[in-house]
């Protein structure tokens, strides 16, 4: 038992010096996320939910999501295939990182829940759908007459088949039409793909011109995010 708990103070202290210097620099932040204990660059930290008096603070209470960003440029260089311009704007990567509970955890990979189930068997707000290949490679499900909203689905998706397991693994992307000071009303076209990993929930933003290598950025993007982890607290 002595030897036990000895063991255990011991891996305590060699992970509490591994994350010590973090959050010590005015140039990387400390924040927990459920179990995650990450050191975060200030420059790709877009927003926390702390205030800034307590982003260093040792012993901080786990946080509910925070939002992230890395520079396009950086992204292209470790994603092929990445669009790092809209025209002349930084398409720069933005995503959150939230921790979820077991409950919730299940529930967002359940392939029956609504948002995946509408679009692959064509019911609820998509019970008129049109299914349509996409320049990406990919599949596009709409309601029939609405263009500006719409689904990017990895595989054709055959209503008389169970929608397969793990959503995330078909379900790429929401897409929706924007406009902005640049455009013409309805051109640009943002994305929002989702996926989990243990207990953190993703959100990663990207433009339709990038939604072919929608998958390799979700990996870049949990790279990025690994790389950062310096402890799992107890």
């Amino acid at each position: 038992m002595m030897k036990t708990r000895w063991l255990h103070m011991v891996m305590l202290t060699a992970l509490s010096l591994a994350a010590g210097s973090c959050g010590l620099s005015p140039k990387e932040v400390r924040v927990v996320l459920g179990k995650h204990e990450l050191c975060i660059p200030v420059e790709n930290l877009r927003s926390h939910e702390l205030p800034a008096w307590l982003k260093s603070a040792t012993g901080l209470p786990p946080s509910k999501a925070i939002l992230l960003i890395v520079g396009a440029e950086e992204v292209a260089r470790h994603v092929e295939g990445y669009v790092p311009y809209y025209g002349d704007i930084p398409d720069n990567l933005l995503f959150s990182v939230e921790s979820v509970d077991e409950k919730s955890r299940r529930w967002l990979l359940n392939p029956e829940m609504r948002v995946y189930s509408d679009a692959w068997y064509g019911r609820g707000l998509l019970d008129n759908r049109v299914v349509e290949p996409h320049a990406s490679g990919f599949y596009k499900v709409r309601q029939a007459g609405i263009y500006s909203f719409w689904d990017a689905l990895k595989i054709y998706p055959d209503s008389t088949q169970p929608a397969p397991t793990d959503p995330h693994s078909w379900f790429l992307a929401g897409c929706w039409g924007v406009t902005t000071a640049s455009t013409e009303p309805g051109t640009q076209v943002n994305c929002l793909s989702k996926f989990v990993h243990e207990d953190l929930l993703f959100h990663v933003y990207l433009n339709e011109e990038s939604l072919a290598v929608v998958e390799d950025v979700r990996a870049f993007v949990l790279q990025r995010v690994l790389s950062w982890k310096v402890a799992d607290r107890v």
